[in-house]
Formats: C-alpha cells, structure tokens, sequence
C-alpha cells in the first residue's frame, strides 16, 4: 500500500499483522497535495453550476427570442467544458483517496487479509509512491517455479504439480501458466501454480511437475548428490550384503536436485544417497569397489 501525495502520517488504523478488510483505511498522510486535490474539486464544481446556470438562462431568452443561437451555442459549449473539468478534478480526487475534510489521503486496501509488512511511523514524512505497507491474502498464494526452456515446452495449464514444503508435507497444485519467454539472467521459464490452501507468503519450496505435453518416461529418478564421476563414468553405490558396490549408470534429464537413471539400475537397487562423496573417496584411495 502506497500514499498518493507526499505529507506527514498523522493516524495509523492497522499494525504489523492486523487484518485487514478490502477497502479498509490503513493510514491517513495529511498533505498540501490533498488540498489543492480538494480545492480544484470544489472550484471546478462551482463553474459547472454557474455554466449549467447560464445555458438555463441562455435557453430562457433564445426561446423568447431575446438571444441569438450563437450564444445559445457558446453557453452549451462552456457547460460542456465546465462538466469535463468538474469530473477530471473529481476523479483526480478519488483516485488520490482525499479525505472528507480534504485535508490528507487514505492509505487502503483494495483486499482483505492480514498485514504482513509495516514500513512507516507515526508522524513520518513520506513521498508519493513510498510503500507504507503490505496485505497479503494466504488464501491466494501463488508460487512461482522456474524451468528449463525444454521443460517449458511440455508444460501446459491445469497440469498437476506437487509442492513439497520445508517441513516435509506435500500440497497439490495446478499449473495456471506458462511463460512464453526466458529471463535473460537464467534462461529459464516461470511456471505460475495455483495452490489451494493457505501457505506463508515468501515461502521457499519445491515443486514436482507432472507435463502432459511430450513423451512420458519410466527412468529411475535419483537425488543428484546420488551420482559420481569416477574414471569418466557416471557411477551410483548400489547396496550389497557386503556393503556398497560402484555401478556404471546412463544419466538422463537433470532437474530440481534429481537424476534420471536410464540404464544400469533395477527398480529393487538400494543407492547412496547422502555421502556417497565418501564411498567415491574411499575407491580413489584403492580400498576396491567393495566397502
């Protein structure tokens, strides 16, 4: 939420977490800006009353035939010219959110939620423009999830996403959108998901996608930490009664920290997962493929 004139803040109606309902003031600015917001309103509605007043008279004596047409023609015209004006200051008004007493504007919420972010004190002088504060609704959270431009392509809305959270649960989603551009920085899409539920604003998670577009595939999928290079092979640490074993595998896609294992492992396989760095060092040093 932002101020639309720049003054002093001189009431605050909501604190960090109050919630919030739409259309609530949150804080009143009082500004110089609000008055000439509020004089030009009440000046460009005294000249259209007086312009309505003259084309009435103006109308009066052209139908006595007292006064030409032409002056009947330029009253209508500055009628006209007076209603435009006493509607633009009008808007101007209310788009500032001028108070009643035109003395400052109105910080509100065009939503109802909760305010998650307060950058202002009492009596602090603020610019136009200047965030004062945040208003987040948990019930419409959307995530933004970043994919390879190939990805992309196979993506379309309403595909099913999972969304894993820091805490281990999983929430389904929907793909709402696709964009049809890459960040220059990244080189990469962004998905937008509709996520029923409430969730924190801000959140880190991850976020499985299940594509409907393109070929589908039945590969083994593996943490990436679970892959080694060893000898210019990608290797795994398969489980055996004895300990762990390397086994040459052929890697597939890479994405969001997984693998996918296009030969070399059975459904069965145990794998290392975490620290398999250290069965990896244990081969260089000779101790042999079996640990």
């Amino acid at each position: 939420m932002t101020a639309r004139a720049a003054g002093a803040v001189t009431r605050l109606m909501k604190r960090l977490g109050d919630p919030v309902r739409a259309g609530e003031t949150l804080a009143i600015v009082e500004s110089r800006d609000a008055a000439q917001f509020a004089a030009d309103r009440t000046a460009a509605a005294a000249k259209s009353t007086l312009a309505q007043k003259a084309l009435a008279r103006e109308q009066y004596l052209f139908r006595q035939k007292v006064s030409a047409r032409v002056e009947l023609e330029q009253a209508e015209a500055e009628a006209a010219s007076a209603a435009a004006e006493a509607r633009r200051a009008s808007v101007a008004a209310g788009a500032a959110r001028v108070t009643s007493d035109g003395r400052g504007v109105a910080v509100s919420s065009p939503i109802s939620g909760r305010v998650t972010s307060e950058n202002v004190s009492l009596g602090a002088f603020v610019q136009p423009e200047t965030e004062l504060m945040r208003v987040a609704d948990a019930s419409k959270i959307q995530i933004e999830a970043a994919v390879g431009p190939t990805d992309a392509q196979r993506l379309a809305p309403d595909d099913r996403a999972i969304v894993e959270l820091p805490d281990g649960r999983t929430v389904e989603g929907r793909v709402r959108a696709v964009t049809p551009g890459l960040a220059n920085d990244t080189r990469s899409a962004t998905v937008v998901l509709d996520v029923p539920g409430s969730l924190q604003p801000g959140l880190a998670v991850r976020v499985r996608l299940m594509p409907s577009r393109g070929s589908t595939s039945n590969a083994i999928v593996v943490p990436e930490d679970a892959v080694q290079t060893l000898e210019g092979r990608d290797i795994v640490f398969v489980r055996t009664a004895q300990g762990f074993k390397a086994q040459a595998v052929t890697i597939g896609q890479r994405s969001n920290g997984r693998v996918e294992i296009l030969k070399g492992l059975a459904a069965a396989n145990q794998v290392a997962t975490k620290n398999a760095f250290l069965l990896k060092a244990e081969l260089g040093k000779g101790a042999g493929e079996e640990e």
